[in-house]
């Protein structure tokens, strides 16, 4: 999460355009979703464990 997160901040600085986050993928454990809601970044996932 953290680096997908570092990685749009990164994209932000260069493009002078805020990137829309997003992860995909069939399983989130609930730690990585709470850190995703704090940074921003958009989660689909099917199941959470």
């Amino acid at each position: 999460m953290a680096e997908l997160y570092r990685e749009g901040a990164l994209y932000e600085r260069v493009n002078k355009v805020k990137p829309r986050l997003l992860i995909v993928g069939p399983v989130i454990r609930r730690r990585a979703l709470e850190l995703a809601r704090e940074l921003g970044v958009e989660v689909r996932a099917s199941e959470v464990v």
